[in-house]
């Protein structure tokens, strides 16, 4: 209930979809959660593929990133 999670929502009416998503971080731990929902706004069944590509370098060093903590 009191946790910070984003709720986005994207249409595009010339392909007719919407896709909501959510995400979230976790507070203790190094967890990053992402929901995605697409729904058809033209009524008809069609197969949909969501494509992510991550990054996870952060701060500018390709050396540390998100992946690795500090003992």
């Amino acid at each position: 209930q009191d946790t910070l999670v984003t709720d986005v929502r994207l249409v595009n009416n010339d392909l007719g979809l919407e896709i909501r998503c959510n995400d979230a971080v976790d507070f203790h731990d190094p967890v990053y959660f992402r929901r995605a929902a697409v729904r058809d706004l033209w009524g008809k069944a069609r197969d949909v593929r969501l494509f992510y590509h991550w990054d996870f370098s952060i701060a500018g060093t390709p050396v540390r990133n998100a992946m690795v903590q500090e003992p």
